[in-house]
């Protein structure tokens, strides 16, 4: 099915196949192994960044476990219940001041802040390795491809051998029989090497579609990184600010409702002894 310009191609290719140099077909190929193994070196030098991926994660956890233990009601007033507590020694320890609460969320807002910057580094980290598994999937296409070109330059010299052992014993008064079977042995192991050829290039091809999941999963990755950096961590920073304001703007008011019944039990006063 190879139109012959084709044919010709594939058999410069296999020119370096030849039966009288049995070493010929260990090198069969092995100058694109060798760039192969060069590349896959150089790209394992460039590993992953795991570690920034981690930290972010635990940070988003402890924030997450921090965010739990606040509990907005806590801003409120404290009752009488705890301000009498808080006047017996032993217990004063279990009751969470409005202090307290508002410096845990001062605290909380500073390590939203490093999340920010942990979530944006762990982003760039995530665009940064779909880039090179890109140069990885384009540099394994190329692979599968000269592989293939390969395969089938090897098959075509390997059917010429079948036709050359043919023609060797059908005259085979010409030849001896060593060199009939050293034909035949250099047949086999060309075959051999072609079905290793075969099977690295099915491989290869089954690493493009693992690349792509790896790299879809990447985009998700760092698209979710983007939304909780727009969108969810000014939410966060958002409500923590409303609640510490709407409990600073609560006292206030109550200072002012204690001002104005202070000064209306004065008038009230006066006007009873007058």
């Amino acid at each position: 099915l190879i139109p012959a310009q084709k044919k010709a191609y594939y058999s410069e290719i296999a020119k370096v196949l030849d039966e009288k140099d049995l070493t010929s077909i260990a090198s069969y190929g092995s100058d694109l192994q060798r760039a192969m193994n060069t590349y896959s070196s150089d790209f394992l030098k460039r590993s992953f960044d795991s570690k920034n991926s981690i930290e972010c994660a635990q940070l988003i956890s402890n924030l997450l476990g921090e965010l739990h233990e606040v509990n907005i009601d806590d801003l409120e007033a404290p009752s009488a219940v705890k301000r009498f507590l808080r006047k017996i020694p032993g217990l004063r320890r279990l009751v969470v001041s409005v202090e307290q609460i508002k410096a845990k969320y001062n605290i909380i807002e500073k390590n939203i802040d490093g999340i920010v910057q942990k979530l944006e580094t762990a982003r760039q980290v995530s665009i940064r390795d779909n880039n090179n598994l890109q140069k990885q999937f384009e540099n394994n296409v190329d692979y599968v491809e000269q592989l293939g070109e390969l395969i089938i330059a090897g098959k075509i010299k390997s059917q010429e051998l079948d036709k050359l052992i043919e023609d060797m014993k059908a005259n085979s008064e010409e030849y001896d029989d060593y060199q009939i079977s050293d034909v035949e042995e250099y047949k086999n192991s060309l075959d051999k090497r072609l079905t290793d050829l075969t099977m690295l290039r099915y491989a290869f091809k089954q690493s493009l579609t693992q690349i792509r999941i790896i790299q879809r999963t990447n985009i998700m990755n760092a698209n979710n990184m983007e939304q909780q950096i727009v969108m969810t961590i000014p939410l966060w920073k958002n409500q923590l600010s409303l609640a510490v304001a709407l409990y600073d703007q609560k006292q206030t008011l109550e200072i002012s409702s204690k001002v104005a019944d202070t000064t209306n039990e004065i008038f009230k006063k006066n006007a009873e002894m007058m």
